[in-house]
């Protein structure tokens, strides 16, 4: 009986060590997998904060070079800076849109060479062109029918240059108070911002 016993006791003892085996090999696995997803969430954290700050730079570099984005930022409320790529090798670019009268949003546009690494605009490299949009209607949260009018460079500058007079420029501003222009306005602004560098809401 002890004989059979002691073989028993051994048989089992055998049987138990892979699964003690295997339960550590599954552990160490799985503490790997842990630790990876840890670095890799902090490299991400990392790189975005970068993207954010490199971002921040560029608008604020901008705004130094970029003259009517800084008459334009000098003179509305809720204003939005990106820097986007183009179809045009070594250039990308700045937009600014800034939304007012209640129903009004004014975009400029301007090609300009970028220093990523240093978070700089280089230059203007390219004519700037304006889009000046009316909302007639604001539907499910969303822009409803709009009409538009192109601006070209030259009188962006003469806008510029009348302090944002639009009837220097023969264009008549409708100012009538759209229901739901503030927070379609709001809304565009930070999904602006999401997509690139950022917005400046005073």
């Amino acid at each position: 009986m002890q004989i059979a016993g002691a073989a028993l006791g051994y048989a089992c003892d055998c049987a138990n060590r892979p699964v003690i085996a295997i339960g550590s090999l599954a552990g160490k696995i799985k503490l790997c997998v842990i630790l990876i997803a840890i670095v890799a969430f902090f490299l991400f954290v990392r790189l975005i904060s970068v993207q954010i700050l490199t971002n921040l730079f560029l608008v604020a570099d901008g705004l130094n070079k970029i003259e009517i984005a800084k008459k334009l930022s000098s003179k509305f409320d809720i204003i939005a800076h990106t820097v986007g790529n183009s179809n045009f090798p070594g250039c990308a670019v700045w937009q600014t849109s800034v939304y007012f009268g209640g129903r009004n949003c004014l975009s400029v546009e301007a090609f300009v060479k970028v220093d990523y690494w240093n978070g700089k605009i280089e230059k203007v490299v390219g004519y700037q062109s304006g889009t000046l949009v009316e909302f007639n209607s604001i539907k499910n949260g969303g822009a409803g029918s709009i009409s538009s009018y192109k601006l070209t460079e030259s009188e962006l500058v003469r806008l510029a240059n009348s302090d944002f007079d639009f009837n220097k420029i023969g264009v008549n501003i409708n100012s009538d108070y759209l229901d739901g222009f503030d927070e379609f306005a709001d809304r565009e602004t930070r999904r602006q911002r999401r997509w690139q560098c950022g917005m400046i809401k005073k």
